[in-house]
């Protein structure tokens, strides 16, 4: 599953998003804080993180685009 949440991430959304993936989520951001919130509930809900990637998708500004892929967990996944 590919999410790209606005700026101000998931919130409430995270958790019936984390039921619907099956074998991996691939969770993109443009905001730094609000993907280390998401992360953090994500991994609390049983998701490993396998992978981060940084994209200056807009050079010479503060801007900075990451990607993270995660493992969902092996018990209550859907199918995959």
């Amino acid at each position: 599953m590919l999410v790209d949440p606005p700026r101000a991430g998931l919130k409430e959304g995270l958790a019936p998003l984390a039921r619907l993936a099956a074998r991996w989520l691939a969770l993109c951001s443009c905001n730094p804080v609000t993907l280390a919130r998401d992360l953090r509930s994500l991994i609390d809900l049983g998701f490993e993180l396998d992978a981060l990637e940084a994209f200056d998708m807009f050079p010479q500004t503060h801007h900075l685009e990451v990607l993270a892929w995660l493992r969902a967990p092996a018990a209550g996944a859907g199918p995959g």
